[in-house]
């Protein structure tokens, strides 16, 4: 299960970093396995990146108080500038 996830999160992170790659952005990525803000923090710090963007579906109430919110916890914990993008569920 774990490599099944793996592989859809590289491809998923691939598609995005190729549309920054084709607007002149340069991009580095990293598909990890742990607790999500804790790992982006992590990475962060170790990969000296100069900034932070997330995709958010923008949940609100019960909904985010059951799934939780990575960006909620990253974006104030970040020691770099750190924005979030919200996703359509379209």
């Amino acid at each position: 299960m774990i490599e099944t996830q793996r592989t859809e999160g590289e491809a998923a992170v691939g598609a995005v970093a190729d549309a920054a790659r084709e607007k002149g952005l340069d991009v580095r990525t990293s598909v990890r396995h742990g607790k999500p803000a804790a790992e982006i923090l992590e990475y962060v710090d170790e990969a000296g990146v100069d900034a932070v963007v997330m995709g958010t579906h923008g949940r609100s109430g019960a909904g985010r108080l059951v799934v939780g919110s990575v960006a909620e916890t990253v974006v104030p914990e970040s020691p770099v500038p750190a924005m979030t993008v919200r996703i359509s569920d379209d």
